[in-house]
């Protein structure tokens, strides 16, 4: 529906804005803590992590791709890692950050 003008179109378009906004939100009170770093790019950051969302349901749905979720995973993790803020005891800089969960895939 993305090229085809009309209510359904709008209606996806509204859900995927306020899902982006969503994420805007989430990483700006991840640099106002100082989980991210505050140079972070909130719009870069939202981007990559949509982007990441977007080729894991087109891997795992289209393509059947059975490590597709796992590959999510690692992407966000280094997307974090990235912009988290440098701690200068690694240790305690994993022990402070929650790592991804990692279930089994459905």
């Amino acid at each position: 529906f993305d090229d085809r003008p009309g209510p359904v179109r709008d209606a996806l378009a509204r859900s995927q804005r306020a899902w982006i906004a969503t994420l805007r939100k989430a990483v700006g009170m991840a640099i106002e803590t100082g989980e991210l770093r505050a140079d972070t790019d909130t719009e870069q950051f939202v981007f990559e992590m949509f982007g990441i969302s977007l080729a894991t349901h087109h891997h795992r749905r289209l393509l059947s791709e059975p490590r597709a979720r796992h590959r999510a995973l690692a992407a966000l993790e280094r997307l974090i890692e990235t912009s988290s803020v440098p701690r200068t005891d690694a240790g305690a800089r994993r022990a402070s950050r929650p790592r991804l969960v990692r279930t089994p895939s459905r």
